[in-house]
Protein backbone atom coordinates (compact mmCIF):
# COMPACT_ATOMS: atom_id res chain seq x y z
CA UNK A 1 0.00 0.00 0.00
CA UNK A 2 1.27 3.59 -1.20
CA UNK A 3 0.78 5.77 1.97
CA UNK A 4 1.10 10.03 1.56
CA UNK A 5 1.18 11.82 5.06
CA UNK A 6 1.21 15.72 4.96
CA UNK A 7 2.25 16.74 8.09
CA UNK A 8 4.89 14.94 10.14
CA UNK A 9 4.76 16.43 13.66
CA UNK A 10 4.19 14.37 16.62
CA UNK A 11 1.55 12.29 15.06
CA UNK A 12 2.38 12.80 11.82
CA UNK A 13 5.77 11.17 12.66
CA UNK A 14 4.07 8.23 14.58
CA UNK A 15 2.10 7.21 12.04
CA UNK A 16 4.73 7.11 9.29
CA UNK A 17 7.31 4.96 11.92
CA UNK A 18 4.04 2.96 12.25
CA UNK A 19 3.37 2.05 8.50
CA UNK A 20 6.56 2.22 7.17
CA UNK A 21 7.93 -1.17 7.95
CA UNK A 22 5.13 -2.87 5.69
CA UNK A 23 4.10 -0.21 3.23
CA UNK A 24 5.14 2.77 0.84
CA UNK A 25 5.39 5.97 2.51
CA UNK A 26 5.95 9.33 1.20
CA UNK A 27 5.77 12.06 4.14
CA UNK A 28 5.52 15.99 3.17
CA UNK A 29 6.16 18.90 5.27
CA UNK A 30 7.29 22.75 4.90
CA UNK A 31 9.84 21.71 7.96
CA UNK A 32 13.24 20.05 6.49
CA UNK A 33 14.57 19.26 9.92
CA UNK A 34 11.35 17.36 10.92
CA UNK A 35 11.96 15.30 7.23
CA UNK A 36 15.99 14.78 8.01
CA UNK A 37 14.56 13.48 11.54
CA UNK A 38 12.89 11.20 9.94
CA UNK A 39 14.21 9.48 7.39
CA UNK A 40 17.43 8.85 9.34
CA UNK A 41 14.62 6.95 11.56
CA UNK A 42 12.59 5.23 9.08
CA UNK A 43 12.41 3.88 5.57
CA UNK A 44 10.00 6.50 4.30
CA UNK A 45 10.51 9.14 1.54
CA UNK A 46 10.73 12.57 2.27
CA UNK A 47 9.53 16.08 0.30
CA UNK A 48 9.58 19.23 1.37
CA UNK A 49 7.25 21.36 0.48
CA UNK A 50 3.44 22.92 1.05
CA UNK A 51 1.50 19.83 0.81
CA UNK A 52 -2.02 21.83 0.39
CA UNK A 53 -0.37 22.75 -2.92
CA UNK A 54 -1.63 20.95 -6.04
CA UNK A 55 1.87 20.53 -7.39
CA UNK A 56 3.48 18.95 -4.46
CA UNK A 57 0.46 16.61 -3.97
CA UNK A 58 1.05 15.46 -7.80
CA UNK A 59 5.31 15.37 -7.45
CA UNK A 60 4.98 13.01 -4.31
CA UNK A 61 2.30 10.84 -6.24
CA UNK A 62 -0.88 11.21 -5.11
CA UNK A 63 -2.46 9.91 -8.18
CA UNK A 64 -1.16 6.59 -7.40
CA UNK A 65 -1.41 6.28 -3.51
CA UNK A 66 -3.89 4.19 -1.67
CA UNK A 67 -4.12 6.40 1.41
CA UNK A 68 -3.69 9.93 2.06
CA UNK A 69 -3.40 11.69 5.49
CA UNK A 70 -3.41 15.39 5.95
CA UNK A 71 -2.10 15.76 9.00
CA UNK A 72 -0.33 19.23 9.36
CA UNK A 73 -1.59 22.01 11.95
CA UNK A 74 -4.16 23.52 10.11
CA UNK A 75 -7.47 22.12 10.14
CA UNK A 76 -8.54 24.00 6.75
CA UNK A 77 -5.36 22.64 5.50
CA UNK A 78 -5.88 18.99 6.08
CA UNK A 79 -9.07 19.33 4.74
CA UNK A 80 -8.07 20.83 1.64
CA UNK A 81 -5.04 18.50 1.60
CA UNK A 82 -7.70 15.21 1.24
CA UNK A 83 -10.10 16.84 -0.59
CA UNK A 84 -7.91 17.98 -3.62
CA UNK A 85 -6.20 14.21 -3.00
CA UNK A 86 -9.80 12.30 -3.36
CA UNK A 87 -10.25 14.63 -6.64
CA UNK A 88 -6.77 13.60 -8.33
CA UNK A 89 -7.05 9.98 -7.35
CA UNK A 90 -11.04 8.33 -6.62
CA UNK A 91 -9.10 5.04 -5.41
CA UNK A 92 -7.50 6.91 -2.37
CA UNK A 93 -8.67 6.90 0.85
CA UNK A 94 -8.03 10.44 2.81
CA UNK A 95 -8.27 11.13 6.60
CA UNK A 96 -8.10 14.43 7.91
CA UNK A 97 -6.90 14.94 11.29
CA UNK A 98 -8.83 18.07 12.88
CA UNK A 99 -8.65 20.21 16.00
CA UNK A 100 -11.82 22.02 15.91
CA UNK A 101 -15.05 20.04 16.70
CA UNK A 102 -17.34 21.86 14.37
CA UNK A 103 -15.78 20.51 11.65
CA UNK A 104 -16.05 17.17 12.86
CA UNK A 105 -19.48 17.64 14.20
CA UNK A 106 -20.29 18.68 10.67
CA UNK A 107 -18.57 15.73 8.57
CA UNK A 108 -20.20 13.65 11.11
CA UNK A 109 -24.06 14.47 10.43
CA UNK A 110 -22.69 14.51 6.96
CA UNK A 111 -20.43 12.31 5.30
CA UNK A 112 -20.67 13.95 2.05
CA UNK A 113 -19.09 17.13 3.70
CA UNK A 114 -15.34 18.36 2.85
CA UNK A 115 -14.88 15.04 0.52
CA UNK A 116 -13.20 13.51 2.53
CA UNK A 117 -13.57 9.92 3.23
CA UNK A 118 -12.42 9.98 7.72
CA UNK A 119 -12.17 12.82 9.53
CA UNK A 120 -9.63 11.87 13.39
CA UNK A 121 -10.83 14.53 15.88
CA UNK A 122 -7.48 15.11 17.92
CA UNK A 123 -8.47 14.86 21.37
CA UNK A 124 -12.41 14.34 20.67
CA UNK A 125 -12.08 10.15 20.32
CA UNK A 126 -13.24 8.12 22.90
CA UNK A 127 -11.76 4.10 23.09
CA UNK A 128 -15.25 3.28 21.05
CA UNK A 129 -13.95 4.65 17.94
CA UNK A 130 -10.40 3.13 18.36
CA UNK A 131 -9.72 -0.76 18.32
CA UNK A 132 -11.22 -3.99 19.32
CA UNK A 133 -9.20 -5.42 22.12
CA UNK A 134 -10.04 -9.26 23.23
CA UNK A 135 -9.57 -10.08 26.41
CA UNK A 136 -10.30 -6.83 28.83
CA UNK A 137 -14.08 -6.68 30.50
CA UNK A 138 -15.31 -4.04 27.60
CA UNK A 139 -14.57 -4.32 23.62
CA UNK A 140 -15.15 -1.90 21.62
CA UNK A 141 -16.58 -1.46 18.05
CA UNK A 142 -13.00 -0.69 15.33
CA UNK A 143 -13.43 1.75 12.63
CA UNK A 144 -12.11 0.17 9.48
CA UNK A 145 -10.63 2.60 7.10
CA UNK A 146 -10.36 1.85 3.33
CA UNK A 147 -12.35 -0.89 2.94
CA UNK A 148 -10.58 -2.27 5.90
CA UNK A 149 -6.74 -1.71 4.68
CA UNK A 150 -5.91 0.46 7.94
CA UNK A 151 -7.11 1.38 11.61
CA UNK A 152 -6.09 5.04 13.19
CA UNK A 153 -7.09 7.04 15.59
CA UNK A 154 -6.10 9.04 18.35
CA UNK A 155 -7.82 9.54 22.11
CA UNK A 156 -7.08 9.99 25.34
CA UNK A 157 -7.14 7.83 27.79
CA UNK A 158 -9.90 8.02 30.14
CA UNK A 159 -9.48 7.44 34.15
CA UNK A 160 -12.35 4.68 34.09
CA UNK A 161 -10.96 2.59 30.72
CA UNK A 162 -9.99 -1.37 30.96
CA UNK A 163 -6.23 -0.42 29.80
CA UNK A 164 -5.64 2.56 32.07
CA UNK A 165 -2.46 1.83 34.23
CA UNK A 166 -1.64 -1.15 32.26
CA UNK A 167 1.55 -1.79 30.28
CA UNK A 168 1.21 -2.56 26.78
CA UNK A 169 2.73 -6.13 27.39
CA UNK A 170 0.25 -7.13 29.68
CA UNK A 171 -2.78 -6.18 27.44
CA UNK A 172 -4.30 -9.45 24.61
CA UNK A 173 -4.64 -7.48 21.41
CA UNK A 174 -6.89 -8.88 19.28
CA UNK A 175 -5.65 -8.31 15.95
CA UNK A 176 -2.54 -6.50 14.36
CA UNK A 177 -2.45 -3.61 16.12
CA UNK A 178 0.40 -0.83 16.75
CA UNK A 179 0.28 1.06 19.73
CA UNK A 180 2.47 3.81 18.26
CA UNK A 181 2.89 7.06 20.50
CA UNK A 182 2.02 7.90 23.67
CA UNK A 183 1.91 12.24 24.60
CA UNK A 184 2.24 13.52 28.31
CA UNK A 185 1.99 17.39 27.79
CA UNK A 186 4.37 17.96 24.91
CA UNK A 187 6.70 14.85 25.61
CA UNK A 188 6.29 11.93 23.43
CA UNK A 189 7.34 8.65 24.27
CA UNK A 190 7.24 5.75 21.68
CA UNK A 191 5.22 2.59 22.83
CA UNK A 192 7.08 -0.14 23.86
CA UNK A 193 6.38 -3.52 25.75
CA UNK A 194 6.52 -2.17 29.66
CA UNK A 195 4.90 1.64 28.52
CA UNK A 196 2.38 1.71 30.77
CA UNK A 197 -0.95 3.61 29.65
CA UNK A 198 -1.30 6.59 32.39
CA UNK A 199 -4.92 8.24 32.48
CA UNK A 200 -4.95 11.55 31.10
CA UNK A 201 -2.43 10.47 27.92
CA UNK A 202 -2.72 10.77 24.63
CA UNK A 203 -2.40 7.47 22.48
CA UNK A 204 -1.85 6.94 19.03
CA UNK A 205 -3.09 3.66 17.31
CA UNK A 206 -2.17 2.02 13.60
CA UNK A 207 -3.74 -1.05 12.68
CA UNK A 208 -4.79 -3.50 10.01
CA UNK A 209 -7.11 -6.54 10.48
CA UNK A 210 -5.50 -9.34 10.48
Amino acid sequence: MKVVIIGVGQVGSSVAHALAEDHEVVAVDKNPDRLDTLRAEADVLTHEGNGAKLDVLKTVGTQSADLVIGSTSDDRSNILICSTARALNRGAFTIARVAETEYLATWSQLREAFNVNFMVGADHLTARNIVEVAGLPTAWDVEYFGQGRVVMAEFTIPKESPIANTAVKALDLGFDVNLVAVFDDDRMEVVRGNTTLRPGTRLIVIGQPS
